[in-house]
């Protein structure tokens, strides 16, 4: 499996542990709630599924395990208690490590694996069983004799309540966080306010210093690099979009991620907070000037592979908004609609062979909608299919249907190659 589809399944993979993770914590306060439930069931099939797919057979099998729990939970009591919910905290958190170790079916990660299916054991089987911290399996031996009368076990220790003084901060901080996550909302519906910008921006700055103030290192020095970011928002030198608004919140919700972990400062929670901070940064770089003059780029994927449509998006988030077509028919539509908008597309990422109408029955349509509705900047039209067809790339490109043609296995240099040419303005920073 290729280093490309491999990030593809991580960072889908992220996204669901995140997801799992927030979902887990609202089960908390509603251990009975069907949608919740439901939606962890949905996370941990998805993550067995592409985890199969692509190659994470450990993974895959862990998470069918875990999932099989949920689903016993679902058929049955449909309630999740507190002493579960931690256990599936602690498999979400297994996931990932095995997800980021260079060997997920080493005897140490799968000796971790088993302890914590021993203790989703009660919920699997039919039984009612309380769920308990699991003991090594003594090894298969003939009948030994019976021992003497054991001496009495002491009484098993109620599990450990969180400190209340811990308890307490948590709490403090995750207001603080909910504080900012209503106010990237309020962004959303009026991303020019000036009065919300600066307000995000010291709401962050309470969190760092919040944090710092309580020795949480990991939570500080993460929301110091996100608030250090955002200065540029704070003062009027990037224009909200989408997508920044959308990055904005995944950093919020990592910032839940590292205050509930067990271990914050891990090598696995420190690469991905490098991670989601370098690619705010480029983000928030390229919107660097006049905010009134500078505009996102806005694309259309007209694909019907999930893939080729994923990877795509996820070359041209850095360089503005991406709408998805599955056919030639919501194409032509989409391009309709956004040319009397008067919000046309700048460039088109264009299949050939999909159902319906093919990719140069589109290409030919846009260009008679061009003519028709008098648009004077032409939009790009990039054709990124499986067919090395050379009579039909010279056809497409002398009739001028489209501007390039790309043939799968899609490569981001060629793609890059082509915003340089097409967009030299629009190019994002790279760190």
């Amino acid at each position: 499996m290729g280093t490309m589809e491999t990030d593809i399944f991580k960072e889908e993979a992220y996204d669901l542990l995140d997801d799992i993770e927030a979902a887990l914590l609202e089960l908390r306060d509603n251990p009975g709630d069907s949608e919740l439930i439901n939606r962890l069931f949905r996370a941990f099939h998805t993550i067995k599924g592409s985890g199969a797919m692509f190659g994470f057979k450990a993974v895959s099998k862990f998470t069918h395990e875990v999932e099989t729990a949920i689903d016993k939970i679902r058929e049955g009591s449909g309630v999740v208690p507190d002493a579960l919910r931690e256990v599936l905290l602690t498999a979400r958190d297994q996931i990932l490590t095995m997800i980021e170790t260079d060997d997920p079916e080493s005897p140490a990660i799968q000796e971790s694996a088993q302890l914590i299916l021993a203790q989703l054991a009660p919920a699997i089987s039919t039984k009612s069983a309380p769920l308990a911290t699991p003991q090594s399996p003594a090894p298969a031996s003939a009948p030994q004799p019976e021992p003497p009368p054991a001496p009495p076990k002491p009484a098993p220790q109620a599990e450990k309540e969180p400190d209340p003084e811990t308890v307490a901060l948590i709490n403090e901080i995750s207001e603080l966080l909910n504080e900012v996550r209503k106010m990237l909302q309020e962004l959303q519906a009026d991303p020019d306010s000036a009065k919300l910008r600066k307000k995000l921006h010291r709401s962050l700055h309470t969190v760092e210093g919040t944090a710092s103030m309580y020795e949480m290192a990991a939570l500080a020095g993460f929301s110091g690099k996100l608030t250090e970011a955002v200065e540029a928002i704070k003062e009027d030198k990037t224009a909200l979009n989408s997508v920044i608004i959308e990055k904005l919140s995944s950093s919020l919700e990592h910032c839940f991620t590292l205050l509930r972990s067990a271990d914050p400062s891990g090598p696995v929670l420190q690469r991905r907070s490098d991670k989601i901070i370098n690619e705010l940064t480029a983000i928030l770089n390229k919107g660097q000037g006049d905010p009134k003059s500078t505009q996102p780029l806005k694309f259309l994927i007209v694909e019907d592979e999930f893939i080729s449509r994923y990877l795509l998006q996820e070359f041209l988030t850095p360089y503005g908004n991406s709408h998805v077509a599955i056919d030639g028919y919501e194409a032509i539509m989409a391009f309709k609609n956004a040319m009397i908008e008067k919000k046309p597309y700048h460039m088109i990422c264009l299949d050939i062979m999909m159902p319906g109408l093919d990719g140069r029955q589109v290409a030919k349509e846009i260009r008679r909608l061009e003519k028709e509705m008098g648009d004077s900047l032409s939009c790009k039209v990039v054709m990124t299919t499986a067919l090395d067809d050379q009579n039909i790339k010279d056809e497409l490109l002398q009739a001028k249907h489209c501007d390039a043609y790309l043939t799968k296995p899609l490569r981001f240099e060629d793609l890059e190659h082509l915003m340089r040419a097409y967009f030299p303005d629009s190019m994002p920073t790279k760190n």
